[in-house]
């Protein structure tokens, strides 16, 4: 009977612990773009501190239309959950979005960021998830967004 009983409540911390961990929709561009055409960065630990960040990965890549498609699909399906979500278009074109989640802890925060730029007619995009303490306003010093032609 214990041993059915340790089961039970390991299994019922496996699965807390999994809900615990909000997954994004948009966290799929970092495994779903080849490799080999983007820029990924991963930023953990000191280096983020003075940003009050624990965690920062983005991706870059030239993206067909069907491909901005489907990244901006997943913007939209994450924002449902956003506590805010800042939005700057130009020219008929989402090019800055920066959206908040809460985290596990009250001051814990976790964000969506994107980038479009359009050069030439190509979009360039950049996806950010970012972890931490940072506010809005924090970001908003950090990264200076302007509107890109």
């Amino acid at each position: 009977m214990r041993k059915i009983f340790i089961c039970i409540a390991f299994s019922f911390l496996g699965l807390a612990s999994a809900l615990a961990q909000e997954s994004f929709k948009t966290d799929s561009v970092f495994n779903w773009h080849p490799r080999s055409q983007v820029t990924m960065s991963v930023v953990k630990g000191k280096e983020l501190k003075a940003y009050n960040l624990d965690y920062f990965k983005s991706i870059r890549f030239k993206a067909t239309d069907e491909e901005t498609a489907h990244v901006l699909r997943w913007l939209e399906d994450d924002s449902a959950t956003a506590i805010d979500d800042e939005k700057v278009s130009a020219d008929g074109h989402l090019v800055y979005r920066l959206m908040r989640f809460s985290g596990q802890k009250p001051s814990l925060y976790q964000y969506i960021g994107f980038q479009q730029k359009r050069i030439d007619g190509e979009a360039y995009l950049t996806v950010v998830y970012m972890k931490g303490e940072a506010t809005p306003d924090d970001l908003n010093k950090i990264f200076k967004h302007r509107k890109v032609k």
